[in-house]
């Protein structure tokens, strides 16, 4: 059944007309079984979760790729990664999350020396605010912001609060934890960095 749902989703994201008629026929059997009206809840929910990520299967694969490299965080890993994300959001600029994620290789080849901070944190920024535009609670962007301003900006309270931002999103993002811990102890709270860090 799975299977089933997984294709379903796959088609309602892709053909509008389908969709429209399975809303039709939602709306005719509204009366009947609640065990089809769970069913419907059920595909509806799964449509949603397709719609936040990308409409574009391309775009899906691409960021996938993109971020599989970027996990791998060595500089030719992080360059190649960077150009499975640039195309990602080329082929669909709402991918929210193929926007936080280029913000994130940026800041990453900045800490690891291979590209300059100066260079790097502005494309970083421009991307997680992107991301930021397109879904305000997505907590990958709200952490590379907070890395932007903590480790760029030196603006510690706005680092704060956007890992704070991160930690309380709908879906959050672990690593807030860790890097708020980070900026705790270097606030000299380390008490505080160390429950943020458990």
């Amino acid at each position: 059944i799975m299977r089933v749902f997984v294709r379903l989703r796959e088609t309602l994201a892709l053909h509008k007309e389908l969709a429209h008629k399975l809303t039709e026929l939602e709306r005719k059997i509204a009366g009947h079984d609640q065990a089809i009206k769970s069913l419907f809840d059920a595909i509806r929910e799964l449509n949603a979760l397709w719609r936040e990520e990308t409409r574009d299967p391309t775009a899906y694969q691409l960021h996938a790729k993109g971020r599989y490299h970027v996990l791998r965080r060595t500089p030719d890993d992080l360059r190649k990664g960077l150009e499975y994300l640039r195309e990602a959001v080329t082929l669909d600029p709402g991918y929210g999350r193929a926007h936080a994620k280029l913000a994130d290789a940026y800041i990453l080849l900045a800490m690891t020396s291979d590209v300059a901070p100066k260079e790097a944190f502005p494309h970083a920024r421009k991307a997680a605010e992107h991301a930021l535009a397109i879904d305000p609670g997505l907590a990958e962007a709200r952490v590379s912001m907070g890395l932007i301003k903590f480790w760029f900006d030196w603006d510690w309270s706005g680092a704060e609060a956007e890992f704070k931002r991160a930690i309380v999103a709908e879906r959050p993002d672990p690593s807030a934890h860790t890097f708020y811990g980070h900026l705790l102890s270097n606030l000299g709270d380390h008490t505080g960095a160390l429950q943020e860090m458990r």
